[in-house]
């Protein structure tokens, strides 16, 4: 009996420690907003244009090609975040400092992001000749820069989808990813230029 009397003060001991050690590491306070930047661009697809582009027009020669966005996601909270959605506005140099808004990509895939690590993200986006085409031709958008450079949305699409195996131009990402943890909500918007 004694023997059990003795032990029963150091496992008291112990809750106590444990439990102020537990408590003591319960996060608080709302959390800071992970910081987003754009890491790298890939082309992951890529399918040229038609020859005789854009004579006789055909849907089954639409050249086309997909872009892989992969940022780093930096969790500074001294707990776990979970990344609930990210969207992102591209917009492609047609020449230095002219930037044309040409598509956007999302996702909605669930992500936990352990404390203060970092997570890598990707966000695929396709481009088509039809689709750009489209952007560009908007009224009031894009045709006063295209006349400034003197240049039709043909010449400009040509420019891009020769460039765009090597990504020779600039790829310009704006955007924001909500962010969610038992202390709180929190949103982080960014924006970046690739290459530099």
């Amino acid at each position: 009996m004694r023997r059990y009397l003795s032990i029963l003060p150091a496992l008291l001991l112990v809750a106590i420690i444990g439990l102020a050690a537990l408590s003591g590491c319960a996060p608080s306070g709302s959390p800071v907003a992970p910081e987003v930047k754009l890491n790298r661009v890939e082309v992951v697809a890529y399918e040229a244009l038609a020859k005789d582009f854009p004579t006789g027009y055909d849907p089954s020669r639409v050249g086309f090609f997909m872009l892989a966005l992969i940022f780093d996601v930096t969790n500074p909270n001294g707990y776990p975040i979970q990344l609930e959605a990210a969207r992102a506005a591209i917009d492609f140099e047609g020449a230095p400092g002219k930037w044309f808004a040409v598509g956007a990509t999302s996702a909605y895939e669930q992500q936990w992001i352990p404390a203060n690590t970092t997570n890598q993200l990707r966000l695929n986006a396709l481009f088509t000749t039809r689709t750009t085409q489209l952007g560009l031709l908007v009224p009031g958008a894009h045709a006063p820069m295209l006349k400034e450079l003197g240049m039709g949305w043909s010449d400009m699409l040509k420019k891009w989808w020769t460039e765009a195996p090597d990504l020779a131009f600039k790829i310009r990402v704006n955007g924001d990813m909500n962010f969610t943890s038992p202390q709180g909500t929190v949103t982080s918007t960014f924006s970046d230029v690739f290459p530099k």
